[in-house]
């Protein structure tokens, strides 16, 4: 719900393929577009797919404005859950054409 992007891609997987450089300026971009922590978070659409996969979307926003979706392709295994592939994305349609 804060506005701590930079964690939340490292741990979903992401760290791996960004550089610092472009966490940083991903923060930034994000940071201008949402200026409050985020005070509502939603499931918009969740799928279950075959042998443990899943797809999922979520909305974040605060009052009127300022919604942030994301998009999550997951498999749910025996040892835990690996995010194959995550997108955030300011708007809803980039997200829901996923499924």
């Amino acid at each position: 719900m804060s506005r701590d992007y930079i964690p939340l891609v490292v741990q979903l997987g992401g760290g791996d393929a960004i550089t610092k450089e472009q966490l940083e300026n991903f923060k930034r971009q994000l940071d201008f577009l949402y200026v409050r922590d985020f005070e509502n978070v939603k499931i918009l659409k969740s799928v279950t797919l075959e042998n443990g996969f899943e797809q999922e979307a979520r909305a974040y926003w605060s009052g009127l404005t300022g919604y942030l979706f994301y998009y999550a392709l997951l498999h749910r295994r025996d040892d835990g859950i690996v995010v194959l592939e995550f997108v955030l994305n300011s708007t809803a349609k980039s997200i829901m054409d996923r499924f």
